[in-house]
């Protein structure tokens, strides 16, 4: 099976994350027509992204919703959500993952 999900997620234009010692706390992509649409193939409803979705419209927090509809195991900002973890992980995070 192919699974493009992450290629999909990954596709989101991320505008702003932020998390520390392994703990992510959100990753804020651009809400536009198109990050919908992929939400919506990936399995979001409009009530999920309605819940996703800052309170001024503009922002749609992807962080837990990325771990649950794909196989993502770790965010990084340069690569974007990825499906393993980096050997610099905190043992925590790697112990949780094995």
């Amino acid at each position: 099976m192919n699974d493009n999900t992450l290629t999909l997620i990954n596709s989101l234009k991320v505008v702003e994350s932020e998390g520390s010692g392994g703990e992510l706390y959100y990753v804020y992509a651009e809400r536009t027509p198109e990050a919908i649409a992929i939400l919506k193939q990936l399995g979001a409803t409009d009530e999920r992204i309605a819940e996703m979705t800052s309170d001024d419209g503009e922002l749609i927090d992807i962080s837990l919703f990325a771990f649950e509809h794909t196989p993502a195991k770790w965010f990084d900002g340069d690569l974007g959500f990825i499906d393993y973890i980096p050997d610099d992980a905190p043992d925590w995070c790697k112990e949780a993952h094995s």
